[in-house]
């Protein structure tokens, strides 16, 4: 399976910030959003798209990944 797409959920600043990603790596802005992020928050990965071999694309679960 091949990731096509995900979106990024964080809490930065007082305000809930998304954004997505075309393929299977952060983005830059992801990264730089990221950077800004104290210790212990959390990252929501979701609304993950994924290819499989027969080429048809499904949405599989996302993840919250704690940053340290």
């Amino acid at each position: 399976f091949n990731v096509v797409s995900f979106t990024m959920a964080i809490g930065i600043n007082g305000l809930y910030v998304e954004k997505t990603a075309h393929g299977g790596s952060f983005t830059g802005e992801m990264k730089q959003l990221i950077s800004q992020l104290p210790r212990g928050s959390y990252i929501i990965v979701k609304t993950v798209q994924v290819v499989g071999p027969d080429g048809k694309v499904r949405t599989i679960n996302g993840m919250n990944v704690k940053i340290n």
